[in-house]
């Protein structure tokens, strides 16, 4: 790609990633995820508790949104006002379904 580009501008630079090497070993260890029994554990801690992290580790697991997308959401984002309530998520424009649990969180939130 940066060769390409290189060429195509005309540009007197030489490509900075030439002769960098990827290893491509599979031996890295795969993650595992969370055990559902474990996931319903830490869910309901987060319910014992009221503050904003706790309500971040409640979205983010029960919704699979990651966390930048969970910390960037924006009032506006968020669409209570419907059949099935949703985050609008504006880089991808995925909507990520709320369940009732996370609808109520939301709307004490101000």
């Amino acid at each position: 790609m940066v060769n390409f580009v290189v060429l195509e501008q005309g540009l007197t630079c030489s490509n900075p990633f030439n002769g960098v090497y990827l290893h491509s070993d599979n031996s890295s260890k795969k993650r595992k995820p969370i055990a559902t029994n474990n996931l319903k554990a830490i869910q309901a801690k987060c319910m014992e508790v009221d503050d904003d992290l706790r309500h971040l580790v409640s979205l983010i697991s029960d919704t699979g949104m990651r966390l930048s997308e969970a910390t960037g959401l924006m009032k506006s984002d968020i669409n209570l006002d419907c059949d099935y309530p949703h985050n609008t998520l504006n880089v991808t424009s995925k909507l990520v379904p709320l369940d009732n649990i996370q609808t109520a969180i939301i709307t004490t939130i101000n």
